[in-house]
């Protein structure tokens, strides 16, 4: 009789495993389906959203996602900082809800393995390199290091050497696109989501029913945000929910762990926001030149205009955003029949009309076709102008955000520079990009590529009108 019970669970376990079972045998029969095609490679979506998500075999970007959303592997900024709380309790807590040491021990296990194949993609910053933790022995070669670093040094090298080892095992089942990496993940959550309800089946309904709901929203989370952070907003909170609930569970608990885990969350909860706050007002930030750190912690054109120094927004623009602008803007203003092709920025802002208006072309998909289809800068201005396009925004940092191995959005960005430049069928009529003729003091706002020509400042944004 007692058989019946665990019908449902032999039939999950026996589907679960012949699903696995189909995919690994496809994996092995058609590794030639694991590899991108030339169309695939330059697909926008994957310079988009995938540079969140990263450019590994697919497998180990699921494996490694927790580990990249909270480290910004992929991504870096404040926008994708989701702080250190949850990688370093989450851990913790999963290993304290065990009651069984041996299930300890293959959670740890299994734990380190994440570890290892994730910081692969590490790095550190040593007064402001980008180390790699690839090449974590070069940190050994620089004039300034501290303990810390040689501390994560040390770590990288030997948790690289384990990852000779692991990688093989992960590389032969996946690729770009697999076969097997979803039946795994849906295999994982059933698994996880039943060991859930058994581990907590005698806690309150409210405590197992927020238990459960973010279980499963981490599970869509993490199979279908591709690492972007703002998807899972409602996820971090009920993270911290449990990681509290789970602090208030053990606060009369006067063992070894209970007393290391609350002390230990406190310190760090404290140091978090201390941290959180210095980082949001101070201003200072990795890759911010020495002289620029700790500088405009309040914006100068918002002073400015608030305190009623500055009164006039076209004075304000020409000052904070570059000279000539509140004339460019104007000129985009005046005819609202015409459109303009844009390829990122946020002057999107200042544009009338913008919602009919402008055209996007972020990662240049649109582009590049057009100057596959016709290789002539003036026959492109043409098509352009018969299209009713008057004006060209472009986002001078486009190859900042391009992650990508094979640099496609860099390749698709020179084509666009390689138009604009020596062309007389547009003129430029904005930049703040700030250079000087090599052997004079002369320094114009301008945008070129000729050898004799020197960037004093780069700019972040050229606009060109289309004669």
């Amino acid at each position: 009789m007692k058989i019946k019970k665990y019908i449902p669970i032999i039939f999950a376990i026996a589907l679960l495993a012949t699903s696995l079972g189909i995919s690994v045998y496809y994996t092995f029969s058609d590794q030639a389906s694991m590899s991108l095609d030339d169309v695939s490679m330059t697909d926008t979506r994957r310079e988009e959203i995938q540079r969140y998500f990263g450019y590994e075999p697919l497998l180990s970007r699921y494996l490694t996602l927790p580990y990249d959303v909270s480290i910004n592997t992929n991504q870096q900024g404040s926008f994708v900082d989701i702080g250190y709380l949850y990688l370093a309790f989450l851990p913790i807590l999963l290993i304290g809800i065990l009651y069984r040491s041996f299930i300890k021990w293959i959670a740890m296990i299994v734990l380190f393995g994440l570890l290892v194949i994730s910081v692969k993609n590490s790095f550190i910053f040593v007064d402001n390199i980008r180390i790699d933790s690839s090449v974590a022995s070069e940190i050994f070669d620089l004039p300034k290091v501290n303990f810390v670093d040689l501390f994560l040094a040390y770590c990288y090298i030997g948790l690289n050497h384990v990852h000779t080892i692991i990688a093989p095992l992960v590389d032969n089942f996946s690729g770009d696109q697999d076969y097997i990496t979803y039946p795994i993940i849906i295999a994982g959550f059933f698994i996880f989501l039943y060991s859930l309800y058994q581990f907590n089946a005698s806690a309150k309904r409210r405590d197992l029913y927020i238990a459960l709901v973010a279980a499963s929203y981490g599970f869509f989370f993490f199979a279908f945000s591709s690492g972007i952070i703002w998807y899972g907003y409602l996820l971090f909170l009920l993270l911290m929910l449990c990681i509290l609930y789970y602090v208030k569970k053990i606060e009369d608990k006067n063992d070894a762990h209970g007393i290391l885990f609350k002390l230990s969350f406190i310190i760090l909860v404290i140091v978090w926001v201390v941290f959180g706050l210095v980082s949001r007002i101070s201003n200072i930030q990795a890759k911010l030149p020495e002289e620029h750190q700790g500088k405009a912690v309040i914006s100068p054109d918002i002073y400015h205009f608030n305190t009623g120094s500055i009164t006039s927004i076209s004075e304000l623009q020409d000052k904070f955003i570059s000279p000539g602008f509140s004339d460019a803007m104007r000129k985009i203003n005046s005819d609202l029949d015409t459109k303009i092709f844009k390829i990122g920025t946020g002057l999107t802002y200042f544009i009338k009309q913008n919602h009919e208006r402008v055209i996007y072309d972020n990662q240049l998909g649109l582009f590049s076709q057009i100057v596959n289809n016709y290789n002539n800068k003036y026959v492109i201005s043409d098509l352009l102008k018969a299209s009713g396009i008057k004006y060209l925004i472009i986002d001078l940092n486009t190859p900042s955000i391009d992650n990508t191995p094979e640099r496609t959005l860099t390749r698709k960005f020179l084509q666009i520079l390689a138009y604009v430049d020596n062309n007389d069928s547009i003129r430029l009529i904005c930049t703040d990009n700030l250079e000087q003729q090599e052997g004079t003091k002369d320094v114009t706002y301008s945008l070129s590529d000729s050898d004799t020509v020197i960037t004093v400042r780069p700019g972040n944004f050229a606009i060109y009108e289309i004669n």
